[in-house]
């Protein structure tokens, strides 16, 4: 099985990637981890703006599904993996080739995420509400390219299944008990 995550900036992908690979044994991959590699091979400061950055200009030079593709060629067949931080169509559609593919949008809502956002002070994050919704309205896809930008607005809206992660992380783990039953009725 390949669970994709989806959802906006800190909606909470990190976590729920880490329930899947607690409690049920997936193997968690990231986009995130993989434009960081690119970028820490390319002597590229790891600041958010220069990893979409990154991200977007190695779709134009690679190919619009480059970072899905690199992806898919390190899972080894028979094996269950949970994706982070899809944002863009062209990172989903060629895992919806896969069989026993499915998408999970995770919500929080605006507040929530802006507070989350400035209490986890990342490495390479501004730390305003003016940043964040700035970061947030190019992460959606607003003045993004739709091939080789940003669009997280897009992908959620191709999701699956939907987990709410607006509660405790024990609700959180329960919305992920109830999404993995659905999916084996």
């Amino acid at each position: 099985m390949i669970i994709g995550i989806t959802g906006f900036i800190c909606s909470g992908k990190e976590e729920i990637s880490k329930i899947f690979v607690e409690k049920y044994g997936f193997i968690k991959k990231s986009f995130g981890d993989e434009v960081r590699k690119e970028a820490t091979k390319r002597g590229i400061e790891l600041t958010r703006d220069n990893l979409q950055n990154l991200g977007n200009l190695l779709r134009v030079e690679e190919g619009k599904e480059v970072w899905a593709r690199r992806i898919i060629d390190s899972l080894e067949t028979g094996k269950s993996y949970v994706i982070e931080g899809f944002r863009n169509l062209n990172d989903e559609l060629p895992f919806r080739e896969l069989e026993g593919f499915v998408l999970i949008g995770i919500h929080a809502s605006d507040e929530i995420r802006m507070k989350r956002f400035l209490e986890r002070k990342r490495e390479g994050d501004p730390l305003t509400e003016e940043d964040f919704k700035r970061i947030d309205a190019t992460d959606r896809g607003n003045d993004q390219d739709p091939d080789y930008g940003q669009r997280s607005e897009d992908v959620y809206a191709q999701r699956d299944y939907e987990i709410s992660n607006e509660g405790t992380l024990e609700d959180l783990r329960g919305e992920v008990e109830r999404v993995m039953g659905e999916m084996k009725s």
